[in-house]
C-alpha cells in the first residue's frame, strides 16, 4: 500500500484485488488440504479480509472510494476444469461437462445477490490517493 502510494499522482486511483480469507467456498481450506495434489498447477497465494485491506490503505494515507467481493464461482470448480484439461481422461472430462457449465450459472445468479458479494474468492478496494 505504501509503493502504491508512492507512484499515484494526487487524485491519481488503484484498484487492488487480493484473495478472500473469508470467501463462500472456503478456498483458502480447501488449497491447504489439497496443496500436495495442486502444487503442479498452481502456487500458494495469500488470502486477506476486505477490513485489512482498507486498514491498510487508510494506514498508508490512501482514501477508500469503494470495496466489495467478486467472483463467486467455486474454486474447487476452476481447480477441476484445470485438471481436467490437463490430464484429460475421458471420466475427467464428463465430470468437467457435469460441473463447471451448472457451477458458472449458479455463480452469475449468486453474483446479482447484493449481500452475498462479500463472500467472493476476491476482494476488492478502490483507492485514492488524496489531492
Amino acid at each position: 500500500m505504501n509503493e502504491i502510494q508512492r507512484v499515484l499522482r494526487p487524485g491519481g486511483k488503484a484498484l487492488i484485488l487480493v484473495n478472500n480469507l473469508f470467501n463462500l467456498f472456503l478456498a483458502p481450506l480447501l488449497y491447504v488440504l489439497l496443496q500436495h495434489q495442486l502444487k503442479r498447477y498452481t502456487s500458494y497465494e495469500p488470502s486477506f479480509p476486505c477490513w485489512r485491506l482498507k486498514e491498510w490503505a487508510e494506514m498508508a494515507g490512501l482514501v477508500v472510494v469503494e470495496s466489495g467481493g467478486v467472483n463467486l464461482l467455486p474454486k474447487v470448480v476452476r481447480y477441476l476444469d484445470l485438471f481436467a484439461e490437463l490430464n484429460g481422461a475421458p471420466l475427467i472430462r464428463s465430470i468437467r461437462k457435469l460441473a463447471v457449465g451448472p457451477s458458472i450459472a449458479l455463480a452469475r445468479f449468486l453474483e446479482k445477490l447484493p449481500f452475498l458479494s462479500s463472500l467472493g474468492e476476491q476482494n476488492y478496494i478502490l483507492v485514492e490517493k488524496p489531492s
